[in-house]
């Protein structure tokens, strides 16, 4: 991915697919951006979609408990933003986790 300041490498990984996805519903997402990883104040959340989708945008603790819902079960096309606080959170890991049903797209966030 890249911004006027230059590259910025950003990487997901698809941790859950079903048998019945097709390659278009995959590449729905152009890209999936979390950032200033680590993160200490506020956490920015960035997703693009080539064609509309049902998802669900979930932060996810290192026990697997849901800590927030930034979107859930919302039609989204195109570019979205989402900003989340980690207030009161403990020094760690965390998980933001991007689902359409099909497939869970996945980004470890550290907190400082």
């Amino acid at each position: 991915y890249t911004t006027g300041q230059g590259l910025l490498k950003d990487e997901f990984k698809i941790v859950k697919q079903s048998r019945l996805s097709k390659i278009d519903e995959i590449a729905s997402v152009t890209y999936f951006l979390a950032y200033p990883n680590p993160v200490k104040d506020d956490l920015q959340i960035e997703v693009s979609f080539s064609k509309e989708e049902n998802v669900t945008i979930n932060i996810i603790d290192p026990n697997g408990k849901i800590i927030a819902s930034l979107a859930e079960n919302k039609n989204l096309n195109g570019k979205h933003y989402f900003s989340w606080q980690p207030k009161g959170m403990a020094k760690g890991e965390c998980l933001v986790k991007l689902s359409n049903g099909r497939q869970e797209m996945v980004k470890k966030i550290l907190i400082q």
